[in-house]
């Protein structure tokens, strides 16, 4: 098994140099806003699931251009974010990896403020060829968790 740490974490470098590294930066890119280096890193028919997504929330999303849309919508609503943790866990086949992430972001409130939120998940994670073919997210459909003051 491989940790690997994102050095986007303040003060945390990667443990290892391996072929899971593109796979890294293309999250990172992604969370720092960078759609299209994480769309670089899928095939043209890769496949998002959400099992645990909420009514009106997409449970299967298919091909590069219905996912780079959504994930165009995700990062549209919020902003300062920040990969809190980030860890790819290879498994016994070569083209499946597990990935442990958590994101902390601003979101809007229906008040007309808004909200930190930290938001955890577990990715299984299809790879062919070196590039994502399926990303099954297990994320929290109920938003993550508020993230306060003395949390920060």
């Amino acid at each position: 098994m491989i940790r690997t740490i994102s050095p986007i974490v303040e003060g945390i470098t990667a443990l290892t140099e391996d072929p899971i590294s593109d796979l890294e930066d293309a999250l990172r890119a992604f969370a720092g806003g960078d759609v299209e280096r994480w769309l670089d890193a899928c095939t043209d028919d890769v496949e998002f699931a959400f099992p645990f997504a909420p009514a009106g929330r997409p449970r299967l999303l298919r091909g590069r251009t219905e996912v780079g849309g959504y994930l165009r919508s995700v990062l549209a609503a919020a902003s300062a974010r920040t990969v809190r943790s980030l860890t790819v866990l290879r498994t016994d086949d070569p083209d499946v990896v597990v990935i442990e992430l958590t994101v902390r972001a601003r979101h809007p409130d229906p008040a007309g403020s808004s909200v930190v939120r930290e938001t955890s998940s577990i990715a299984v994670v299809g790879l062919r060829e070196g590039r994502v073919s399926s990303y099954r997210d297990y994320w929290n459909p109920q938003g993550g968790r508020i993230v306060t003051e003395a949390d920060a």
